[in-house]
């Protein structure tokens, strides 16, 4: 995924930029955190543990040092303690981990349906124009 530029890719770096001017915090937990509910409410735990866990599989054949992200039983993750933090590298892991996850809701539910899930949960996320923290 990181050789072309996907769409997904860009809807997750948006979507991270708009969550870290939000909580200051770990843009991917506190966007994971965000979609956990609505997930588990057709998925159930099990359904969203499952699609993490896949995503994690799938972003670490690109970055390896993502395969040590855990998926708990409840779907919520737990990063070890050597992750990187604030790298250029951590970054990118974030970006294809939510990418993927992205691509894997518009293989099950349709794009219609994820971006609708995008927008109830962040309402003044923008799609348009360059994203804050990042060159133009």
């Amino acid at each position: 995924m990181t050789a072309a530029k996907t769409p997904m890719q860009d809807v997750s770096r948006r979507l991270l930029s708009h969550e870290r001017s939000e909580t200051g915090t770990s843009a991917a937990f506190s966007v994971f955190d965000k979609l956990r509910p609505r997930l588990a409410t057709f998925l159930g735990k099990a359904g969203v543990a499952a699609l993490l866990s896949r995503s994690i599989a799938l972003a670490g054949k690109e970055l390896p040092w993502l395969r040590a992200v855990l998926v708990l039983p409840d779907g919520s993750m737990q990063a070890p303690d050597d992750m990187p933090r604030k790298s250029a590298d951590a970054l990118l892991g974030e970006v294809l981990l939510l990418a993927h996850l992205l691509n894997l809701l518009v293989t099950f539910i349709g794009a219609n349906l994820t971006m609708q899930m995008i927008h109830e949960i962040w309402p003044s996320l923008s799609l348009d124009g360059p994203i804050k923290g990042e060159p133009k």
